[in-house]
């Protein structure tokens, strides 16, 4: 018994001391995981290539979105048919009103198979407060 808990206890420091060779992306999870400020958001949609996915209820959208933002309401019934649509090999920017609905999308995302999501810190209020670029609502997804 003694040598089988000294087997474990050996494995158990053994990971959690290797070297990651410093390549681990910032705020990794299971997947590549990010949070990221508005300024950072809004450099990623610049650059292209993510999609960019707001998760607020129709009547919070109604003030404005980010720029090429598509919403998939968290709190709809079909949520996660509606997010199954998205490609889950191309880089998903999310963010909400504040962070938390985005928080709890993220787990939900990671264990449906997206393999890189960014999301947004503060969400909505803090693009907000930054003084980034805000669109009209194009519709939902």
């Amino acid at each position: 018994m003694r040598r089988k808990a000294a087997i474990v206890l050996a494995a158990l420091l053994s990971g959690a001391c290797a070297d990651s060779g410093g390549d681990a992306p910032p705020m990794a999870l299971e997947r590549n995981y990010e949070d990221v400020t508005p300024w950072r958001a809004q450099e990623l949609i610049d650059h292209g290539g993510v999609t960019v996915i707001d998760l607020r209820t129709d009547e919070e959208v109604a003030g404005g979105m980010l720029p090429s933002a598509r919403q998939v309401n968290f709190l709809a019934d079909d949520f996660r048919t509606r997010i199954d649509r998205f490609s889950k090999d191309e880089p998903a920017l999310i963010y909400c009103r504040s962070g938390s609905r985005s928080s709890r999308a993220n787990a939900i995302m990671q264990q449906m198979g997206f393999e890189t999501i960014y999301h947004m810190d503060g969400g909505w209020l803090a693009w907000q407060e930054a003084g980034l670029p805000v669109t009209e609502p194009a519709g939902t997804e």
